[in-house]
Formats: C-alpha cells, structure tokens, sequence
C-alpha cells in the first residue's frame, strides 16, 4: 500500500513518522501528502465536532474563565473562505525569520481557531485542565509582534512563534505559551516549546485527542479524577478518528 492507503488504513503514526523523517519528497509522494493532509483535518474537524457535542453530557461547560478571547466564535470555528489568504500574510511576516511547517498552514486554511476552555460543574477543585486551545492567524500577527518585526527566540537563537496564550490555555494562569519553532527550510512537522511532552504540532494534536480536547488530564492521577468524569473523558476519546 502507498503512504495514503496506510495512513487511511490505521498506520497513522507510522506512515507521519516516516514521512517526516524524509528530507525530499518525489512528486507521487507529494500527491500523498496532500491527500493525507485533506483526510487529516477531515478527521481533526470530525474530532472536534464530537468533543464539543460529548463533554457537555458528562458535566463540562465551555467559558473563558472572564479572559477576554480575541475568537470570534467558541469553542471552534471552521475557516469560511479566507483560510488560505491568512496563510500568505502569515508566511510574508514570517519569511526573516524561518518557514511553518506544512501541516500547521494547512491547519490555518481549514480550521480559523480552537477554544475548548471550560470546567466541570461537579468537579470544583479540579487542577489546571489546559484545554485545547489554538489563536486565530490575526491574533498570531499580534502576539508574536509580526507586524512590528520581533520574533521569539530560544537560548540557542532558533525562532519559534506562540500560538497559545499562557492565561487562556491556563484558566487565568500564568505560565508558558505553546510554541512551534520555524526552520530554515520548510518541513512537513516540527517540534513545540513548552509542552509538558517533547512532540510535534501533530503529536500535541492527538495527545489533546486522547483526553477528550483536555490534555491536562494526563497529570492527573486516575485515582483523583472523578469517576464518571474519567469514564466520560474515555468514552469521548474511543469516539474520536485517529491522526
């Protein structure tokens, strides 16, 4: 089978990795790619679409904590034509400073922003959740001081650029902000700043997909974590389309 077949066929983490650790990809195997990316974010809107459906049953609601939100609709909202035009913008700012990976553009042409904040109603004295939560492409301009000429850069001078703000992935927490770093030449993947694990921008993906958009969970003790909760948060996870 080609890269598409098995990755539609359930070999989703293997056929990613492989074809990320590739330096140069024949025209067959861009054709793949494409279509992998087009079935992809098919899945990441279904996901979404049932996370946002689900967790409401077992006990969830959706706010912002008093965070002002710069979305323009919660908890997501899928692009309605300008996708791509954003995508251009983003890519001329980002041109002195290094290229966004390929499925993090694509993610941008299909999906405008993801805020999955909230709590549980039943659960008072729950820890930091850090729902799943991504800032729309003019807000990204703002937050990385694109439009000014400032870029972030790590210790060893490698530019990356946020896409979460700490006190919304946070409840009104400081800390952190996800970031994705940008490399000289473009890259299908790359690596994140500041997540708990070391992953990729699809590998936070799913990880945020194995705990029902709330990967918080993860540090949690399963023992701490009301039952019907964990119950809830396993059966929304079981739901969801590999990617």
């Amino acid at each position: 089978m080609d890269y598409y077949d098995r990755y539609k066929n359930g070999q989703c983490i293997e056929v990613w990795s492989e074809l990320t650790e590739m330096q140069t990809y024949s025209v067959e195997q861009q054709k793949q790619i494409v279509n992998i990316l087009q079935l992809m974010f098919d899945r990441v809107e279904y996901n979404l679409s049932a996370i946002v459906s689900l967790l409401p049953v077992f006990g969830y609601t959706f706010h912002d904590f008093g965070i002002p939100s710069y979305h323009e609709a919660t908890p997501y909202e899928i692009v309605q034509n300008s996708g791509t035009r954003e995508v251009m913008e983003l890519n001329n700012l980002l041109k002195p400073y290094g290229k966004l990976p390929v499925v993090v553009q694509s993610f941008y042409r299909r999906i405008k922003s993801i805020d999955l904040r909230g709590s549980f109603t039943s659960w008072q004295e729950a820890p930091l959740l850090d729902a799943l939560y991504i800032e729309p492409v003019k807000h990204l301009i703002l937050l990385n001081n694109l439009s000014e000429g400032g870029l972030n850069q790590d210790e060893d001078n490698n530019y990356y650029m946020l896409f979460s703000l700490d006190e919304c992935m946070k409840e009104g927490v400081s800390g952190d902000a996800y970031a994705i770093y940008l490399d000289k030449e473009i890259k299908l993947d790359n690596y994140l700043l500041n997540y708990p694990l070391e992953c990729t921008f699809v590998e936070y993906l799913r990880d945020c997909f194995k705990w029902g958009g709330l990967p918080g969970l993860a540090n949690i003790q399963e023992k701490d974590i009301p039952s019907d909760i964990l119950t809830g948060i396993y059966s929304i996870s079981e739901r969801l389309l590999p990617i």
